[in-house]
């Protein structure tokens, strides 16, 4: 009988390309549609940079990495970084081979920005309304198709949930469940790549018995010499394919394959 491994092989999705070859090989070719791909980590460790550099690499044709596809980023901390973009769009122009077609360096017309600031029902809400760019009148308008989907960061807009009243905590996991559900939704129907980015929180062993989500991944994450977590918790975990894992030792920085149905742990640096 196969295995949920052996049948991803034999039916293998499109691949995203980072746009780095070392990582693209740590990702067995880059980030697959029909799967939430979590990139998790602490602040500055690049997690921003890679979703802009998806958001520009989906717009390549599949033989050149890409998806031939429109980008949706949706934004939840501070103003959305498009100095940052235009810089990486600069750079790909610049440094891409000269035979290759402008459309791989990715345009900013082929990507769209939502700045969700107010709350999680805000986020929940937005992502109702991306329907109609997934499959509604505004899709058979495009240019190219939405194949990516990106929330920076997911976990931000539950950061300031009270987990000490009960009622805060049941509302914070149901809208997260239906956030997760339309997410992987979207993901499988429409063939798309979901990528989101996650905070960590400092892992706190004080005794007690392990939990589910310790006794299954027994290797402590580590970052600038502290021992964390994910934030969200189990449930969210529970919703992710992929878990990659982003750290920093000081001026190094490394990526970790913490989980994917495809894929054996693996690091590079």
């Amino acid at each position: 009988m196969p295995t949920v491994g052996d049948l991803c092989k034999t039916c293998p999705t499109p691949l995203l390309s980072l746009g780095c070859p070392v990582l693209d090989r740590c990702l067995g070719g880059g980030v697959p549609t029909r799967q939430l791909t979590e990139l998790v980590g602490e602040s500055t460790v690049a997690k921003t940079t890679l979703c802009l550099q998806l958001l520009l690499t989906v717009q390549a044709p599949v033989e050149r990495g890409g998806l031939g596809g429109s980008a949706l980023y949706l934004h939840t901390e501070g103003p959305p970084p498009l100095a940052r973009l235009r810089a990486l769009l600069h750079f790909r122009s610049h440094t891409s081979h000269p035979a290759a077609p402008e459309e791989d360096s990715g345009s900013f017309d082929n990507i769209f920005v939502e700045k969700v600031f107010e709350d999680t029902d805000e986020l929940l809400a937005c992502l109702v309304r991306a329907r109609e760019l997934l499959c509604g009148a505004q899709a058979e308008a495009l240019l190219k198709p939405v194949r990516l989907l990106v929330i920076d960061s997911v976990s931000n807009l539950f950061r300031d949930v009270d987990s000490t009243v009960s009622s805060e905590t049941t509302l914070k996991s149901k809208t997260l469940y239906k956030i997760a559900r339309l997410l992987k939704e979207y993901a499988y129907v429409y063939d798309i790549a979901v990528v989101l980015t996650n905070h960590v929180v400092d892992r706190v062993d004080n005794g007690a018995p392990k939990d589910l989500h310790q006794q299954t991944h027994k290797d402590h994450l580590m970052t600038s010499g502290r021992s964390v977590v994910p934030s969200l918790g189990l449930l969210w975990s529970s919703f992710v394919n992929m878990r990659i894992f982003l750290s920093r030792e000081q001026e190094n920085r490394s990526m970790k394959v913490v989980f994917a149905p495809h894929l054996p742990n693996s690091c590079c640096a």
